[in-house]
C-alpha cells in the first residue's frame, strides 16, 4: 500500500501536472491574436556637403590628477619636556610663515645642564692650570736633581780615586809588616843560637870549673904547680866573659825581637789604620754610589712625572673638550626646545597641545608648504607621446619654459574657476599594474587670490587637466561623427568610384584630426536628419564616406593614436 501511493506520488502526478501545461499552451497559441504588419522605414540618409583646408592644429590632451603637497614634512620633537607654549596658527588649516614660533617646550633641565657643563669647563681649566704649575715644578726640580746627580757622580769619582789612592799606600805597609816578620824570624833564629851557645859556654864553664876545682885539690897536694891552676882560672874567666857576652848579645836580640815586634806591632797599626781609612774611603764610595742611585731615581722619577703630564693634559684637554661638545649639545637642545616653521606652509595635522609632555622623536604635526603644490596626473604612453616633452638626461639642465602648459579646473563646480600651470617632470618609472606614467605638473600660488579666483585647491582634491601637446602643420579636422570607426574615416576617389579609408591622428569629442592633404582641396559629407544640418540619433548606424581627391602626403614624426 506504502509503496503504490509513492509511485502515484512521484511519477503519476508530475506527468498528469506536464500534460496539462502543453494543453494549456497549445490552446493560447491557437486562440492569440496575430501580429500588426507595418511598412518598412525609410532609412535613406541625408547629408550634407562641405569643403575643408588643411591647417595647423595643436592637440589637446585631457587626463585627470589629483593635487600633491611639493614638501610635505611632520615636525618631530628632537628633546623631551612638557609643551608650555602653543602658537594660535598651529591649528589645522591655519597658515604659518617661515621661522615662525609654533611650540616652547620646558628647557629647565637643559638650562641646569648648560650651568653643570659650565662649572665642570671652569674646574677643567683650573685644573689645567695647576697640571702646568706642577709640570713646572718638576721641571725645575728634575734640573736640580741632575745637577746634583752630576755632582754626586763627582763625589763618587773623587771617593773611587781616594780609595785607590789608600790602597796603593797599604801595598809598601804590608811590604814593611813582611819584612819585620822576616827580620823577627832572622833575629828568634840568632837568638836561639846564642841561646844554645849560651848553654853551651855554661857547660864549659861547668866543666873549667870543675878543672879549676880539681887543680886545687891537686896544688894543694902540691902534685901540680901553681901556674897550671892560674891558667885554668883565666880559661873559666874567659868562659864566664863569653857566657856575660852570650847573656848581653842573647839580651840584645831580645830586645831587637821586642823592638822588631813593637815596630810589627805599629806596622799592623798602621796597616789596620789603612784599612780602617780604605774601609771608610770605600764607606764613602757606597754613600756616594747609594747618593748616587738616589739622585738617578729621583732623577727617573721626575722624568716618570714629567712624562705623564702631556697625557694628563691631554685627557684634561679631551674632557673639557667632551664637555663643551656636551655644553653646545645642550645649548642645541635648548633651542630645540622651540620649534618653529620650516617653510612658508599650512598645518596639516595637529597631534599635540598645551601642557603635553613629548619625549624625543614624537611627532609634533604636519605641514606642507604653499608656494606651490604638483598635481600627478596618468596618462597612458599614447597621450604621453602627444607631449612635446624634452627628455630628461642625466648631467643635463633643461629649461623650464620647454616644458607644455597646463590648465585645471574643479570636477562638479559651476563655478568655472581655472588654475594655470606647467609641466615639470615625470617620475622615474612606469605603473607596474596600469603600465601608464606619471607626470607631473607645478601650480604656483595655490593659496592666493589671483584674478577672479576665489577658492584655493585642497591637498588631495581631484582635478581635471588639460595639457598642451604638439602641434602638427597642414592638417584636415572634421567632426569626429564622420569617423566609421574611432581611428578609421572612409572617403572616396571620386574619378574611379572607389572606397579607401584614411587613418586619423587625433580624434576627441569636438574634431577628428586628419592626416591626409590635397592642394585641391577636400569635401566631406556629414550625416543630416534634414537638409541644412544637424546629426542623426545613432551615426554608428549610418557611416558616411567623405568625398575628396587623394594625394600621399601626411604629416610625418607625428605619434599614431
Amino acid at each position: 500500500m506504502l509503496r503504490a501511493f509513492t509511485f502515484i506520488l512521484k511519477t503519476i502526478i508530475p506527468l498528469a501536472i506536464i500534460s496539462g501545461g502543453y494543453v494549456l499552451a497549445k490552446y493560447l497559441l491557437a486562440t492569440g491574436p496575430e501580429p500588426q504588419k507595418r511598412p518598412p522605414a525609410d532609412r535613406t540618409p541625408v547629408v550634407e556637403v562641405q569643403t575643408i583646408k588643411p591647417q595647423d592644429y595643436t592637440v589637446n590632451i585631457t587626463a585627470s590628477g589629483i593635487v600633491k603637497a611639493r614638501t610635505q614634512s611632520s615636525l618631530v620633537s628632537e628633546v623631551a619636556g612638557r609643551i608650555i607654549e602653543i602658537s594660535p596658527n598651529f591649528r589645522p588649516g591655519a597658515y604659518i610663515e617661515k621661522g615662525e614660533l609654533l611650540l616652547t617646550l620646558d628647557g629647565t633641565n637643559y638650562l641646569d645642564a648648560i650651568r653643570i657643563a659650565e662649572s665642570n669647563i671652569t674646574a677643567n681649566e683650573a685644573s689645567l692650570a695647576q697640571l702646568n704649575q706642577e709640570e713646572h715644578n718638576t721641571l725645575t726640580r728634575l734640573k736640580l736633581a741632575r745637577a746634583n746627580l752630576q755632582t754626586v757622580k763627582k763625589n763618587l769619582n773623587l771617593a773611587q780615586r781616594n780609595t785607590n789612592n789608600v790602597k796603593r799606600r797599604e801595598k809598601p805597609l804590608h811590604k814593611n809588616t813582611h819584612l819585620i816578620q822576616q827580620n823577627i824570624q832572622l833575629a828568634k833564629q840568632q837568638m836561639s843560637l846564642t841561646q844554645k851557645n849560651l848553654d853551651l859556654g855554661k857547660r864549659n864553664l861547668l866543666l873549667a870549673q870543675k878543672e879549676m876545682n880539681r887543680l886545687q885539690e891537686l896544688i894543694k897536694r902540691r902534685l901540680i904547680p901553681i901556674n897550671q891552676a892560674e891558667v885554668q882560672e883565666q880559661k873559666v874567666l874567659q868562659q864566664r866573659q863569653q857566657i856575660l857576652q852570650l847573656e848581653q848579645t842573647l839580651v840584645q836580640q831580645r830586645q831587637a825581637i821586642v823592638q822588631q815586634q813593637q815596630q810589627l806591632t805599629q806596622q799592623d797599626q798602621s796597616l789596620a789604620q789603612q784599612d780602617q781609612s780604605v774601609l771608610s774611603q770605600q764607606q764613602q764610595v757606597l754613600q756616594q754610589q747609594q747618593a748616587v742611585n738616589q739622585q738617578q731615581q729621583t732623577v727617573a722619577n721626575l722624568e716618570g712625572q714629567l712624562a705623564t703630564f702631556e697625557s694628563r693634559r691631554n685627557s684634561l684637554k679631551a674632557n673639557n673638550q667632551l664637555i663643551r661638545t656636551q655644553l653646545l649639545q645642550q645649548q642645541r637642545n635648548l633651542k630645540r626646545t622651540k620649534i618653529y616653521a620650516p617653510y612658508a606652509g599650512r598645518i596639516l595635522e595637529q597631534r599635540v597641545d598645551i601642557s603635553q609632555y613629548v619625549s624625543p622623536n614624537t611627532v609634533l604635526g604636519v605641514v606642507y608648504s604653499t608656494d606651490y603644490v604638483e598635481v600627478e596626473i596618468p596618462l597612458p604612453l599614447s597621450k604621453f607621446a602627444l607631449l612635446d616633452m624634452p627628455d630628461n638626461v642625466a648631467g643635463e639642465e633643461i629649461d623650464p619654459a620647454s616644458y607644455p602648459k597646463a590648465t585645471f579646473d574643479v570636477p562638479f563646480t559651476s563655478k568655472g574657476q581655472k588654475w594655470q600651470g606647467y609641466i615639470t617632470g615625470t617620475r622615474a618609472s612606469l605603473n607596474e599594474q596600469s603600465r601608464q606614467i606619471t607626470v607631473v605638473a607645478r601650480i604656483d600660488q595655490p593659496f592666493e587670490r589671483i584674478g577672479s579666483r576665489s577658492s584655493t585647491l585642497k591637498i588631495g582634491q581631484y582635478l581635471n587637466a588639460t595639457l598642451e601637446g604638439r602641434t602638427v602643420r597642414n592638417v584636415f579636422v572634421v567632426p569626429p561623427s564622420q569617423g566609421k570607426r574611432r581611428n578609421m574615416m572612409t572617403h572616396a576617389i571620386i574619378k574611379n568610384l572607389m572606397l579607401r579609408t584614411n587613418r586619423a591622428i587625433r580624434t576627441n569629442r569636438k574634431k577628428l584630426t586628419l592626416t591626409r592633404k590635397n592642394n585641391h582641396g577636400w569635401c566631406y559629407c556629414m550625416v543630416c536628419k534634414k537638409p541644412g544640418g544637424g546629426q542623426p540619433p545613432d551615426d554608428r548606424r549610418h557611416p558616411v564616406w567623405p568625398v575628396f581627391s587623394m594625394e600621399k602626403n601626411s604629416a610625418r614624426g607625428f605619434p599614431r593614436v
